[in-house]
Protein backbone atom coordinates (compact mmCIF):
# COMPACT_ATOMS: atom_id res chain seq x y z
CA UNK A 1 0.00 0.00 0.00
CA UNK A 2 1.27 3.45 -0.88
CA UNK A 3 2.32 5.42 2.15
CA UNK A 4 0.80 8.88 2.58
CA UNK A 5 2.67 10.92 5.16
CA UNK A 6 0.98 13.18 7.67
CA UNK A 7 2.70 16.11 5.98
CA UNK A 8 1.21 15.18 2.59
CA UNK A 9 -2.23 14.99 4.14
CA UNK A 10 -1.70 18.45 5.60
CA UNK A 11 -0.74 19.81 2.19
CA UNK A 12 -3.77 18.22 0.56
CA UNK A 13 -5.99 19.73 3.24
CA UNK A 14 -4.45 23.14 2.73
CA UNK A 15 -5.10 23.03 -1.01
CA UNK A 16 -8.58 21.58 -0.67
CA UNK A 17 -9.89 24.29 1.62
CA UNK A 18 -7.73 27.07 0.20
CA UNK A 19 -6.42 27.82 3.68
CA UNK A 20 -2.87 29.02 4.40
CA UNK A 21 -0.62 26.32 5.82
CA UNK A 22 0.28 28.71 8.64
CA UNK A 23 -3.30 28.51 9.97
CA UNK A 24 -3.27 24.71 9.87
CA UNK A 25 0.14 24.67 11.56
CA UNK A 26 -1.20 26.91 14.32
CA UNK A 27 -3.96 24.39 14.93
CA UNK A 28 -1.38 21.61 15.34
CA UNK A 29 0.63 23.79 17.71
CA UNK A 30 -2.46 24.38 19.83
CA UNK A 31 -3.23 20.65 19.88
CA UNK A 32 0.35 19.96 20.90
CA UNK A 33 0.17 22.46 23.74
CA UNK A 34 -3.07 20.78 24.83
CA UNK A 35 -1.27 17.44 25.17
CA UNK A 36 -1.57 15.81 21.72
CA UNK A 37 1.89 14.27 21.26
CA UNK A 38 1.24 13.34 17.62
CA UNK A 39 0.43 16.97 16.81
CA UNK A 40 3.75 17.96 18.40
CA UNK A 41 5.57 15.69 15.96
CA UNK A 42 3.70 17.15 13.00
CA UNK A 43 4.40 20.74 14.06
CA UNK A 44 8.05 19.92 14.61
CA UNK A 45 8.30 18.32 11.19
CA UNK A 46 6.79 21.32 9.42
CA UNK A 47 9.31 23.68 11.04
CA UNK A 48 12.14 21.19 10.45
CA UNK A 49 11.59 20.68 6.72
CA UNK A 50 9.85 23.98 5.94
CA UNK A 51 6.96 24.55 3.55
CA UNK A 52 7.92 28.13 2.69
CA UNK A 53 5.73 28.08 -0.41
CA UNK A 54 2.79 27.82 2.02
CA UNK A 55 4.08 30.61 4.24
CA UNK A 56 5.98 28.55 6.81
CA UNK A 57 9.66 29.36 7.28
CA UNK A 58 12.20 26.82 8.43
CA UNK A 59 12.89 27.22 12.12
CA UNK A 60 15.10 24.57 13.76
CA UNK A 61 14.57 26.10 17.20
CA UNK A 62 10.82 25.62 16.98
CA UNK A 63 11.27 22.19 15.41
CA UNK A 64 13.37 21.09 18.39
CA UNK A 65 10.85 22.57 20.82
CA UNK A 66 7.92 20.63 19.38
CA UNK A 67 9.92 17.43 18.83
CA UNK A 68 11.02 17.53 22.48
CA UNK A 69 7.47 18.06 23.69
CA UNK A 70 6.27 15.18 21.51
CA UNK A 71 9.12 12.91 22.66
CA UNK A 72 8.55 13.72 26.33
CA UNK A 73 4.88 12.80 25.93
CA UNK A 74 5.39 9.47 24.18
CA UNK A 75 5.64 10.23 20.46
CA UNK A 76 8.75 8.16 19.76
CA UNK A 77 9.17 9.27 16.15
CA UNK A 78 9.65 12.74 17.63
CA UNK A 79 12.48 11.31 19.76
CA UNK A 80 14.10 10.00 16.59
CA UNK A 81 13.65 13.29 14.77
CA UNK A 82 15.10 15.27 17.67
CA UNK A 83 18.01 12.84 17.81
CA UNK A 84 18.57 13.39 14.10
CA UNK A 85 18.94 17.11 14.70
CA UNK A 86 21.74 16.48 17.21
CA UNK A 87 23.23 13.81 14.96
CA UNK A 88 23.28 16.02 11.85
CA UNK A 89 23.95 19.39 13.52
CA UNK A 90 20.66 20.94 12.51
CA UNK A 91 20.23 24.12 14.54
CA UNK A 92 22.33 22.74 17.39
CA UNK A 93 25.94 21.71 18.02
CA UNK A 94 26.58 18.12 16.96
CA UNK A 95 26.21 15.84 19.96
CA UNK A 96 26.38 12.11 19.26
CA UNK A 97 25.78 11.18 22.90
CA UNK A 98 22.53 13.14 22.95
CA UNK A 99 21.54 11.65 19.59
CA UNK A 100 22.37 8.18 20.92
CA UNK A 101 20.21 8.78 24.00
CA UNK A 102 17.24 9.95 21.91
CA UNK A 103 17.55 7.17 19.33
CA UNK A 104 17.71 4.65 22.18
CA UNK A 105 14.45 5.98 23.61
CA UNK A 106 12.87 5.93 20.15
CA UNK A 107 14.00 2.37 19.42
CA UNK A 108 14.30 0.48 22.70
CA UNK A 109 11.30 2.10 24.40
CA UNK A 110 9.12 3.14 21.47
CA UNK A 111 9.98 0.41 18.93
CA UNK A 112 10.25 3.03 16.19
CA UNK A 113 11.83 1.51 13.09
CA UNK A 114 13.64 4.65 11.98
CA UNK A 115 14.96 5.22 15.49
CA UNK A 116 16.30 1.65 15.51
CA UNK A 117 18.04 2.17 12.17
CA UNK A 118 19.70 5.37 13.31
CA UNK A 119 20.71 3.85 16.64
CA UNK A 120 22.17 0.88 14.78
CA UNK A 121 24.30 3.16 12.62
CA UNK A 122 25.64 5.03 15.67
CA UNK A 123 26.55 1.74 17.36
CA UNK A 124 28.31 0.37 14.28
CA UNK A 125 30.25 3.59 13.75
CA UNK A 126 31.16 3.82 17.43
CA UNK A 127 29.48 7.21 17.89
CA UNK A 128 27.85 8.25 21.14
CA UNK A 129 28.69 5.00 22.91
CA UNK A 130 31.68 3.75 24.88
CA UNK A 131 31.13 0.01 24.46
CA UNK A 132 33.93 -1.93 22.80
CA UNK A 133 33.95 -2.35 19.03
CA UNK A 134 32.78 -5.97 18.96
CA UNK A 135 29.88 -5.31 21.29
CA UNK A 136 28.99 -2.13 19.39
CA UNK A 137 28.73 -4.03 16.10
CA UNK A 138 26.59 -6.75 17.69
CA UNK A 139 24.29 -4.17 19.30
CA UNK A 140 24.14 -2.17 16.08
CA UNK A 141 23.17 -5.15 13.95
CA UNK A 142 20.50 -6.17 16.46
CA UNK A 143 18.94 -2.69 16.14
CA UNK A 144 19.08 -2.85 12.35
CA UNK A 145 17.33 -6.22 12.47
CA UNK A 146 14.69 -4.75 14.77
CA UNK A 147 14.24 -1.89 12.29
CA UNK A 148 13.87 -4.39 9.46
CA UNK A 149 11.33 -6.45 11.40
CA UNK A 150 9.25 -3.45 12.54
CA UNK A 151 6.12 -2.65 10.56
CA UNK A 152 6.73 -2.79 6.82
CA UNK A 153 10.48 -2.80 7.40
CA UNK A 154 13.18 -0.25 6.59
CA UNK A 155 14.90 -0.71 3.24
CA UNK A 156 18.46 0.10 4.30
CA UNK A 157 18.23 -1.87 7.53
CA UNK A 158 16.87 -4.95 5.77
CA UNK A 159 19.47 -4.73 3.01
CA UNK A 160 22.35 -4.57 5.48
CA UNK A 161 20.96 -7.43 7.59
CA UNK A 162 20.54 -9.47 4.42
CA UNK A 163 24.12 -8.79 3.38
CA UNK A 164 25.47 -9.75 6.80
CA UNK A 165 23.48 -12.99 6.83
CA UNK A 166 24.70 -13.82 3.35
CA UNK A 167 28.31 -13.22 4.34
CA UNK A 168 27.87 -15.62 7.25
CA UNK A 169 26.35 -18.27 4.99
CA UNK A 170 22.80 -18.04 6.32
CA UNK A 171 21.05 -17.92 2.96
CA UNK A 172 17.52 -18.46 4.30
CA UNK A 173 17.75 -15.49 6.67
CA UNK A 174 19.45 -13.44 3.96
CA UNK A 175 16.66 -14.22 1.50
CA UNK A 176 14.01 -13.15 4.01
CA UNK A 177 15.79 -9.87 4.73
CA UNK A 178 16.34 -9.09 1.05
CA UNK A 179 12.66 -9.81 0.42
CA UNK A 180 11.62 -7.34 3.10
CA UNK A 181 14.10 -4.81 1.71
CA UNK A 182 12.66 -5.23 -1.78
CA UNK A 183 9.10 -4.68 -0.54
CA UNK A 184 10.03 -1.73 1.71
CA UNK A 185 12.14 -0.04 -0.95
CA UNK A 186 9.35 -0.10 -3.52
CA UNK A 187 7.45 2.57 -1.55
CA UNK A 188 10.42 4.44 -0.10
CA UNK A 189 10.64 7.78 -1.90
CA UNK A 190 14.00 8.56 -0.32
CA UNK A 191 15.30 5.58 -2.33
CA UNK A 192 13.16 5.79 -5.45
CA UNK A 193 13.57 9.54 -5.96
CA UNK A 194 17.09 9.33 -7.38
CA UNK A 195 18.66 7.05 -9.98
CA UNK A 196 21.33 5.55 -7.72
CA UNK A 197 18.79 4.63 -5.07
CA UNK A 198 16.44 3.02 -7.58
CA UNK A 199 19.31 0.97 -9.01
CA UNK A 200 20.33 -0.11 -5.51
CA UNK A 201 16.76 -1.21 -4.81
CA UNK A 202 16.58 -3.19 -8.07
CA UNK A 203 19.87 -4.93 -7.25
CA UNK A 204 18.48 -5.86 -3.82
CA UNK A 205 15.33 -7.32 -5.39
CA UNK A 206 17.48 -9.21 -7.88
CA UNK A 207 19.49 -10.70 -5.01
CA UNK A 208 16.28 -11.85 -3.36
CA UNK A 209 15.13 -13.54 -6.59
CA UNK A 210 18.52 -15.21 -6.97
CA UNK A 211 18.45 -16.59 -3.44
CA UNK A 212 14.84 -17.70 -3.85
CA UNK A 213 15.73 -19.71 -6.94
CA UNK A 214 18.67 -21.28 -5.14
CA UNK A 215 16.47 -22.39 -2.25
CA UNK A 216 14.21 -24.49 -4.44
Amino acid sequence: MKKITVFCLMLISALAIDNPMANILKDYENKCNAGDEMACGVAGGVYDFAFEVYGVKQDYGKAMKFYKKGCDNGNYRSCNNLGSMYDNEKGVKQDYKKAFELYTKSCDVGNDGLGCRNLGFLYINGLGTEVDTTRAVIEGLSRLKKSCDTGNGDFLSCEIVGEVNLNFGNQKAAMESYQRACIAGANDQSIQSFEGGAKFWKATCAMYELLKQGSR
